[in-house]
């Protein structure tokens, strides 16, 4: 199903080149899995389609320019079967956009 702008232009369109496989070796569940930029950071990034939130690798967050020190802790979160140490970082910025690798 398309996704569309409240204006009625469309959000997405085209196809891309993607992995439905299981993200880890000790999981059973398959992912749709892309190959991504953030801002200038090449990764990987599986898709969850009723997320509200990114959430990364504390190495990604690193390369991202992410600090704890200015993200709010947080309770435990529930990840991919068992619960970690988490933190809420804003980020308000233009210049960190998220591309598809073709």
């Amino acid at each position: 199903m398309p996704l569309f702008f409240s204006n009625g232009t469309s959000f997405t369109k085209g196809a891309m080149p993607y992995q439905f496989r299981p993200a880890t070796s000790k999981e059973a569940y398959k992912r749709i899995i892309l190959r991504v930029f953030i801002g200038e950071v090449k990764t990987l990034a599986i898709v969850d389609t009723g997320g509200v939130f990114f959430v990364c690798t504390p190495e990604l967050g690193k390369q991202l320019g992410l600090d704890p020190k200015h993200g709010a802790p947080t309770e435990r979160l529930y990840l991919r079967g068992r619960t970690v140490a988490s933190w809420v970082c804003m980020v308000v910025s233009n210049a960190c956009v998220l591309r598809l690798i073709l």
